[in-house]
């Protein structure tokens, strides 16, 4: 089922479909353009919303500045940049310092900077808060990493001293067992043995005067300087504890400030009046794979010369650039690589609209599903997440089902197949008993899978750039 929001043009009424990567809209019957960014700036920051939720946070940052080329002081998307630069995944995360942890402070510190210098006058107290908010953030973290590191130091010295309490007692207790020894020896042995003897129970004396010595003087010094040293790590982790409290009670109340500098959202009837009504799920897929108008239930048909599409029984038509894009493959590719997934599947599914054999839309279908720049990525992955294997199976089969040679079939075979050694070596890793010997031959063939497949894909990658294929 495609989803694609349309419009109404306000010169001639023609239907507009508007597809999620196009900034500027034109009527396909009258020519009328619009912004689209402008118009629907809500939309961009919503996907750019969703890449942080996915950690994508260069495409998340793009979105946020190609709104901001259309409206500067944009306070959403200024407030976006900051937590992408902090590695922050949603406004949520502020709430409490210890949602905070290990981000990027500093970046996040300057970006805040930033937007205030570039935000509206009534709104830059905001990133000056968000800065202090941040700042208060970072050093929770390092009065909680000082607090790890003072436990940490006071449990290996507490160890280290009752070890060596440890080897003191077994030390003492060797010499007892000695002496014992020596005097029951001593009225058994010869008179010419016994010069020996003499020379043991000295060297006994000595070691018992040396456990007096410890016991009197050494080990209630080293008692007391370990309990002095535990006593000022306890100190110090106590004044931490205090510390970080405090800083908790600062950032809350921070927080509190920060979110009453919050401005509400714009109504929508605020935005730009581009006179345009909104519908729903205009245009859907048939069990056969063809456009059917939602209107009616007709098959639409491709009109090239208008770029749109026309329903066969009530006449209404659908215009939509994107779905003629010559480049869609091209794009997918770039956004790929970009890390923009959901992006290249869109693209895919528009070349397979009008191109339902196309090869690298097909293949990078199911890149986009397991979030892969290349099939072979699969390799070094260590876990292949259920609902994702799912959804790359659904892709490849339907691949396969729609492969225009017996070559382009077999070698999305080749994909399922490694998939399947991967799930088979993974599961093999994490029995109880293990069998060095076969993951070891499991582990061979799913590199050798995955070569094969990187050689197919850089040799047609190399016969599409020189126009073989």
């Amino acid at each position: 089922m495609a989803h694609l929001t349309t419009y109404s043009c306000r010169n001639c009424g023609g239907v507009l479909i508007k597809d999620q990567m196009q900034e500027v809209l034109e009527c396909p019957f009258c020519g009328n353009a619009y912004d689209l960014v402008r118009m629907h700036s809500d939309e961009y920051l919503s996907r750019a919303q969703v890449n942080m939720q996915q950690m994508e946070f260069h495409a998340a940052k793009e979105k946020y500045e190609t709104v901001l080329s259309k409206d500067p002081q944009n306070f959403d998307a200024l407030q976006g940049l900051v937590l992408c630069s902090g590695k922050v995944q949603s406004e949520k995360e502020l709430r409490t310092p210890g949602k905070m942890k290990d981000r990027a402070f500093d970046e996040m510190m300057a970006a805040a900077d930033d937007a205030k210098k570039r935000a509206a006058p009534e709104h830059a107290e905001y990133f000056s808060v968000l800065h202090q908010l941040t700042e208060l953030a970072k050093n929770h973290q390092l009065t909680d990493k000082r607090i790890d590191s003072l436990s940490e130091a006071s449990s290996e010295k507490f160890h280290r001293f009752a070890l060596q309490d440890v080897v003191r007692t077994a030390y003492y207790t060797l010499i007892c067992t000695l002496i014992g020894v020596t005097i029951r020896v001593w009225t058994q042995v010869p008179e010419d043995a016994k010069l020996m003897l003499t020379i043991v129970l000295i060297l006994v004396g000595l070691l018992v005067v040396s456990f007096i010595v410890d016991n009197l003087f050494l080990k209630p010094f080293l008692k007391r300087d370990t309990h002095k040293e535990l006593s000022k790590l306890h100190n110090a982790k106590d004044t931490s504890v205090l510390n970080q409290k405090a800083l908790e009670k600062d950032y809350a109340e921070l927080y509190q400030k920060l979110e009453s500098l919050r401005p509400e959202k714009q109504d929508a009837s605020a935005a730009p009046a581009y006179n345009s009504s909104l519908v729903k799920d205009l245009i859907s897929e048939d069990s056969e794979g063809a456009l059917s108008c939602s209107q009616c239930g007709g098959k639409l048909l491709p009109d090239k010369t208008n770029r749109a599409y026309r329903c066969t029984s009530c006449g209404v038509a659908f215009g939509n650039t994107i779905l003629f894009d010559e480049n869609a493959v091209e794009n997918a590719k770039k956004s790929i690589l970009d890390g923009e997934f959901n992006e290249a599947d869109l693209w895919c599914r528009c070349a397979l609209t009008t191109q339902p054999h196309n090869f690298y839309a097909l293949q990078r279908r199911v890149l986009c599903a397991g979030k892969w720049k290349m099939m072979s990525d699969l390799v070094a992955q260590k876990t292949l997440t259920s609902i994702r294997k799912k959804s790359v199976l659904a892709r490849l089969n339907e691949a396969k089902e729609h492969a225009a040679t017996p070559y382009d079939a077999e070698y999305f075979q080749k994909c399922d197949e490694m998939i399947d050694l991967h799930e088979r070596y993974w599961a093999k890793t994490r029995e109880y008993s293990k069998d060095p010997q076969a993951i070891n031959s499991l582990k061979q063939e799913l590199e050798a899978k995955g070569r094969e497949i990187y050689d197919i894909d850089n040799m047609r990658e190399q016969s599409a750039m020189s126009g073989v294929i």
